[in-house]
């Protein structure tokens, strides 16, 4: 009887790891059982000091949420992909900086009438949270948006919060911040939101030297009918890139991968793949492990990727499933799911 009660046991729980590990919530699992035991939670502990080496293999967004179990979990690749492009890609929209306490999210709905406020007296929105500094028009995407945290915020947590952003703030350089509750009423300052929340978001996922060339020229905003949110981004008529609702960052379309070839030298955001793979690639099939010759060792797993030839000729566009020294190392499995293909050259 007790052999069969174990037999369950292990079986149970093989299945509930089966299901964290498939949902791409394992370290959710483990940081819930190491308090079983002080010698796993120094296990867990530990793993603190492998985050750049595991932020490697962090996919850029995921289905679920983010939850936020303990001071372990400021530990995980997002909070220090977050505070690295923030610090490195954010270009501020104003010479002042006004900041905002947590609060619910989206940081924009909720505090939509003080961030108005702040941009007609010229300043910044920027929200103080768990991950740091977000800026308000960052507010919508992974894992920024899409994370759980306690109301009852650790001293941990707090202590890493305020190094954050007064690292963020004094990198930035504003010319003067003050709490959102001090903003002046009188200010008459114009602006467009959208413009700023594209570019912003744009910056953050692709990088500055990237948003640079995708936005030029006359840039047009197609907003949903539904919710009010940006939905495309159109920059001189060429329909360059869509924003989706579920992780709040974009896909790139042909031609802005185009414009990024043209002005970002290589291998920034490419994968090379071999003269037997062009055809297929160029009508929408994936590239796989075996065809990759080369690609950008940035590149992180479900970001937008452009799939190009030997000679730098574009053919595709689409998404990395892993990273390169796993393509590399692979001889079958997919590198990137395909989204659209060029087509003239199959």
């Amino acid at each position: 009887v007790l052999a069969r009660h174990n037999l369950y046991q292990i079986t149970q729980e093989l299945a509930l790891i089966k299901r964290y590990i498939n949902e791409g919530r394992l370290w959710e699992l483990v940081e819930i059982r190491c308090r079983g035991h002080p010698a796993m939670l120094d296990a867990l502990r530990r793993l603190k000091s492998h985050t750049e080496f595991l932020e490697r293999t962090e996919p850029l967004s995921r289905d679920g949420a983010l939850f936020y179990t303990g001071a372990e979990s400021r530990a995980r690749p997002p909070f220090l992909r977050h505070a690295q492009r923030v610090m490195e890609r954010y270009v501020p929209s104003a010479s002042k900086a006004a900041v905002f306490p947590d609060g619910s999210k989206p940081y924009s709905r909720a505090y939509e009438w003080e961030f108005h406020k702040a941009r007609r007296a010229g300043y910044v929105p920027i929200v103080i949270t768990p991950f740091g500094p977000v800026p308000a028009e960052l507010d919508e995407i992974y894992p920024l948006a899409q994370s759980v945290f306690p109301e009852i915020t650790d001293a941990e947590t707090v202590a890493s919060m305020d190094e954050l952003t007064f690292n963020f703030l004094e990198k930035m350089g504003f010319e003067e911040v003050i709490e959102g509750c001090d903003v002046p009423e009188d200010g008459e300052l114009t602006y467009d939101p959208d413009q700023i929340r594209a570019r912003a978001i744009s910056n953050y996922q692709f990088g500055i030297e990237a948003t640079n060339a995708l936005f030029r020229g006359e840039i047009e905003i197609v907003k949903s009918r539904k919710t009010g949110k940006i939905r495309n981004v159109i920059s001189d008529g060429e329909h360059i890139l869509s924003l989706r609702a579920p992780d709040g960052l974009y896909t790139l379309k042909p031609e802005g991968a185009k414009r990024i070839l043209e002005k970002v030298p290589a291998p920034f955001m490419r994968v090379a793949v071999n003269d037997d793979s062009v055809p297929f690639v160029s009508n929408g099939r994936n590239a796989f492990c075996q065809f990759v010759l080369d690609m950008d060792e940035d590149i992180r797993p479900m970001e937008e990727v452009i799939v190009v030839d030997k000679d730098d000729k574009f053919l595709a566009t689409g998404r990395a499933l892993l990273i390169k020294n796993e393509v590399m190392s692979l001889k079958k499995g997919i590198a990137v799911k395909v989204r659209s293909g060029n087509g003239d050259d199959a």
